[in-house]
């Protein structure tokens, strides 16, 4: 869950405090299964940290990305570490040109010759990760757009209230190479071309306003249609962190490369339900990771967007299909299918968890992972 700084302060401070408050479901929800889903230690992480980009290679090579905790630090350098398919570390690779303060990376995606694509948050920019050599290049870059004027055409801004900086949060390659990048503080989605760039704002929408915008980012189908979270919706004041839940939209995209009407696929039903990275399986199932305090677990969706199950780790849990584990959920964010039949999440403990739980865990889920695009 990447948060900014003044929302991060109030969390440190609430710790697991929830407010009661009843939300309006606006989705469609069943009633989940109470089945308790194996859940493992895959791999720890070694310093830096705070684990919370992943993404996956075909021979089942894992790369990790570090974040930092919820008071800024430690300020170092982020680094990605390699782990072989059985969770051995391989290799580490520290990453160049960020600023001293602030650093971390968020989403992570492949490409088709094997290059990792990293979201960087201080410079804000999309760097490029070559495993074999380590050669690293700046990729693309954000920038920080003004409010949409009223009554003007919505190009090059957010359609927001106030002037937030860029914070790029995810990305999904589509078939030709288009890059799609949330950005969870301008309430808005970049398009990166082919080749990298200057990103431009391709869509952006007075629903995504929040102290926690859109985060994780997927494609569907065949490219044409998007999904991504939305951490929680309609939250502008900090002190109103836990009122607010989750939702997850499906936005496709036009023949023109525009995008088209956007649709709520689910909304939580409790306070504080925050999603952060989800992934999809073959049958249409999404995981989604609950990241705040007192919901730290996967969620578990039908194609159609009703709740299957919670894979939790804490018999504490707010929700009752739970197993307990020697390292619990805390505060989980991406998440990635192996080769095989199951997932990993990073626990990025960004709430000030231990170190012991910074860790990348792995749940047996029965199915493979719909294919991600690797242009």
């Amino acid at each position: 869950m990447t948060l900014p700084r003044p929302v991060a302060r109030l969390l440190a401070l609430a710790g697991a405090l929830l407010l009661a408050l009843t939300v309006p479901v606006l989705a469609a929800h069943g009633s989940p299964s109470h089945s308790r889903t194996p859940v493992d230690v895959f791999a720890a992480v070694p310093y830096p940290g705070h684990p919370e980009g992943i993404a996956v290679e075909r021979d089942g090579t894992v790369y990790v990305g570090t974040h930092q905790a919820i008071d800024g630090g430690p300020h170092s350098p982020s680094r990605v570490f390699a782990y072989d398919r059985h969770g051995r570390l391989k290799h580490t690779y520290v990453i160049r040109g960020q600023a001293p303060q602030g650093q971390g990376l968020v989403g992570m995606a492949l490409d088709g010759e094997g290059l990792l694509y990293l979201l960087d948050r201080n410079p804000a920019r999309v760097v490029t990760l070559d495993p074999r050599t380590g050669r690293q290049r700046s990729y693309a870059t954000f920038a920080d757009v003004p409010p949409c004027a009223a009554g003007r055409p919505v190009t090059n801004c957010s359609a927001t209230s106030g002037d937030r900086p860029a914070f790029a949060d995810d990305l999904a390659f589509a078939p030709n190479g288009t890059l799609y990048v949330t950005d969870i503080e301008q309430g808005l989605i970049w398009r990166i071309p082919p080749g990298g760039g200057a990103a431009e704002v391709w869509f952006t929408d007075p629903r995504l306003e929040s102290v926690f915008g859109p985060n994780g980012i997927r494609f569907v189908d065949h490219g044409r249609t998007l999904m991504f979270a939305q951490s929680l919706h309609n939250v502008s004041d900090p002190e109103d962190i836990f009122e607010g839940t989750g939702r997850i939209y499906t936005l496709p995209i036009q023949p023109d490369g525009g995008p088209g009407r956007l649709g709520l696929f689910w909304e939580g039903d409790e306070p504080g339900e925050g999603i952060d990275g989800f992934a999809i399986g073959r049958s249409g199932r999404v995981y989604a990771a609950l990241a705040l305090p007192n919901h730290n677990s996967l969620l578990v969706l039908d194609k159609h967007g009703r709740e299957i199950e919670r894979i939790s780790t804490d018999e504490s849990a707010s929700h009752p299909s739970c197993q307990p584990a020697d390292i619990p959920f805390d505060a989980p964010a991406s998440v990635a299918f192996t080769p095989g039949h199951s997932i990993l999440v990073t626990n990025q403990a960004y709430f000030g968890g231990p170190p012991e739980n910074q860790v990348v865990l792995r749940a047996q889920v029965g199915e493979p992972a719909l294919p991600l695009f690797r242009p």
